[in-house]
């Protein structure tokens, strides 16, 4: 954990350096215009020099996601760039007075004159899922406020695209978990779109292996239906193991997504998991809902998820908690 966040704000740190050496310098001219007051309170001057921050990191992301462009691909080949960091912090607070904060970090340099094949990644291992799964796994329980010691570890890797499709999806990853000892690892992913009348059915299939955990997969078996121009339904079915652990990670969801308006989205859902050890048995259900407001432009967002759990570790006794996300996406033209 230290060791992520360490890095988080070592990167943060390095691009607030840079933008502050790269800003011209009024050597105290009374007469320039960085010496005139603005007129701005100073909440709004701290957020026009916020965004003003983001614009230069996203700049630098692109330039560096091209320069490794350029070293792998053809130089001709003239593409836009959707490299982009994603940085968020997030609060979590219990029923009895508990909390828990977090950071996380997720980074896609794209590279397209490559043919879209090649993109370098950095993310949370805990978090290296798709946006399109991360609902499911945070539906399906978040027990952060009952096991404080889990993991959690930045990954460094190459990933290699063999398709990509609207029907098909085929993905491979190579590189290390950035601990002490630096750890290699390695993913095939593969996922599969198929429509049945107004349903479409989403196969998703993960093997992984690393030097701790060994072999290892994953299943999920997506059910989508549009209900009208602004609600979805999904059923969600996932199964996980690693065979050194010799234990079956179940999770099952029911969601419904609604889109209230071009800034706002709530996510109504209800979940469970189950472990098949010493047989299979219910480990925890719950139920909630997930506010998302997009705060400004396309780069910052806030989400509020409020959960009723009832964990077998509290005996099944109802334990609400509340999350707070703030969430900057950097990059991303």
């Amino acid at each position: 954990m230290m060791i992520r966040k360490s890095y988080i704000f070592a990167t943060i740190f390095f691009f607030f350096s840079v933008q502050i050496f790269a800003e011209p310098q009024n050597n105290g001219d009374p007469s320039s215009p960085e010496s005139l007051p603005s007129g701005k309170g100073i909440l709004e001057q701290s957020f026009d020099s916020f965004v003003e921050t983001r614009t230069i990191i996203s700049e630098q992301i692109y330039d560096f996601s091209d320069s490794l462009d350029s070293f792998f691909g053809d130089d001709n080949i003239e593409e836009g760039n959707g490299s982009r960091i994603r940085i968020s912090l997030s609060t979590k607070f219990g029923g009895k007075g508990e909390q828990v904060s977090d950071a996380g970090i997720a980074t896609i340099l794209l590279l397209p004159k490559t043919q879209e094949k090649f993109q370098l990644v950095i993310q949370d291992i805990q978090k290296e899922v798709s946006s399109e799964e991360e609902n499911e796994k945070e539906v399906q329980g978040d027990d952060k406020l009952q096991e404080t010691n889990e993991e959690s570890i930045l990954a460094a890797a190459l990933r290699y695209v063999f398709i990509d499709t609207d029907a098909w999806k085929v993905q491979a990853d190579s590189g290390i978990h950035l601990k002490i000892p630096l750890e290699p690892f390695a993913k095939l992913k593969i996922r599969r779109n198929i429509r049945i009348e107004k349903w479409v059915l989403k196969l998703i299939q993960n093997f992984k292996w690393n030097t701790s955990k060994g072999w290892g997969e994953s299943s999920t078996i997506l059910f989508d239906r549009r209900l009208s121009k602004t609600v979805r339904f999904r059923f969600s079915n996932d199964a996980s193991w690693y065979v050194k652990e010799d234990l079956i990670h179940f999770g099952h969801a029911l969601i419904l997504y609604h889109h209230v308006s071009e800034k706002d989205s709530l996510n109504y859902f209800t979940g469970i998991k189950a472990i098949d050890k010493p047989k299979i048995h219910l480990t925890s259900y719950n139920f909630g809902a997930a506010y998302r407001r997009k705060l400004y432009q396309n780069w910052l967002y806030l989400q509020i998820t409020p959960v009723i759990a009832f964990p077998r570790s509290e005996d099944f006794r109802n334990t609400p908690s509340i999350t707070f996300k703030l969430e900057t996406i950097f990059g991303g033209k």
